[in-house]
C-alpha cells in the first residue's frame, strides 16, 4: 500500500508539471521549444508508468484509475489537447483563436487535469 501511494504521488508531480507546461502552451505567449514539448512527453510517460504499476500493486487504485477516468470525456479532451502539444494537429494555431479561449483552454489544463488525482 505505501508504495503504490508513492507512485501515484510520484505520478500526480509528473502530471503537475504537464498541467502547467500545457497551460504556457495554450496560452500562446511563446511557441513551444523542442526541449519543452520533450519534457512535457517524457512526463506524460514517467506518469503513465507510475500509474501503471501503482494500479499492479492495488487492485483499488486500479479501479479508481479505471472508473474514473479511463475512456471518460475528461481522457478523451486531454488526450486530444496533448495530441496538439506534440504538434501532430496542424489546425492548431495560436491566430485562430481569441484570448479568451486561450485562457479557457488554460483554466481546463489547471482545474478539469487537477480533477483526476
Amino acid at each position: 500500500m505505501i508504495v503504490s501511494n508513492s507512485a501515484l504521488l510520484l505520478a500526480s508531480d509528473m502530471i503537475g508539471i504537464q498541467r502547467a507546461l500545457g497551460s504556457v502552451f495554450y496560452t500562446c505567449i511563446d511557441e513551444f521549444t523542442e526541449k519543452e514539448t520533450k519534457w512535457f512527453f517524457e512526463n506524460e510517460g514517467a506518469a503513465n508508468a507510475l500509474l501503471s504499476f501503482a494500479s499492479s500493486l492495488n487492485d483499488d487504485v486500479s479501479l479508481m484509475y479505471t472508473e474514473q477516468y479511463v475512456d471518460s470525456p475528461l481522457h478523451k479532451n486531454i488526450s486530444s489537447l496533448k495530441f496538439i502539444v506534440g504538434g501532430m494537429d496542424a489546425r492548431f494555431n495560436c491566430s485562430s483563436i481569441n484570448i479568451t479561449q486561450r485562457f479557457e483552454t488554460v483554466e481546463f489544463w489547471k482545474v478539469g487535469f487537477h480533477r483526476i488525482f
